[in-house]
């Protein structure tokens, strides 16, 4: 019997080689999502029972989580796909092994903007207030972006390795952690 799916924060969701498997936290197999032709790097979830993923495969698919039929495939990044945000818009960002960052219209699937700053593999992608969005590279740097007009509004600097994950904490002050142990 096929199951309609409700994607909460508390569902597992976890990531396999070219596959996307879908279970409940009793471990009830509910999909298994199939298109990607490489490991699959991220997941987030959308609106309307749908599912964002990105890939070594360097594109990002759009998912119907209650047929598990690709709805769209995101063609652009030249290498893997690191992260996927969804935008207050409805636009869909995503970052990129390939320095950039990408603003997609999901229901086209036409990309509006290529964000170029970053020198070398972003792997961290956040939302900010005010339509900003945070990256993070192992350029060593951190750059605050504008979303409505792909404009790096500043440049963070300060640690000596790469930077892997980013976090917006309450009260406005953003936290990295990085390989130079910081």
């Amino acid at each position: 019997m096929e199951q309609s799916l409700k994607l909460l924060p508390s569902d597992l969701v976890h990531l396999a080689v070219q596959y996307v498997h879908v279970k409940t936290l009793d471990g009830i197999h509910i999909r298994t999502l199939q298109g990607h032709t490489d490991d699959v790097y991220t997941l987030t979830a959308l609106p309307n029972d749908q599912l964002a993923s990105g890939s070594n495969d360097n594109t990002v698919r759009i998912w119907d989580t209650n047929t598990g039929e690709c709805k769209k495939v995101l063609e652009g990044h030249t290498r893997r796909v690191t992260r996927i945000v969804l935008l207050p818009n409805g636009q869909l960002a995503s970052s990129s092994g390939d320095a950039t960052i990408r603003i997609w219209e999901m229901s086209s699937g036409e990309c509006k903007k290529v964000l170029k700053g970053h020198t070398l593999h972003i792997y961290s992608l956040i939302l900010l207030p005010n339509d900003l969005l945070a990256s993070c590279s192992n350029d060593t740097t951190i750059r605050i972006w504008d979303i409505n007009t792909g404009e790096c509004r500043r440049v963070l600097e300060g640690h000596t390795g790469m930077i892997f994950r980013l976090v917006s904490l309450p009260n406005g002050q953003l936290a990295s952690c990085s390989d130079d142990t910081t």
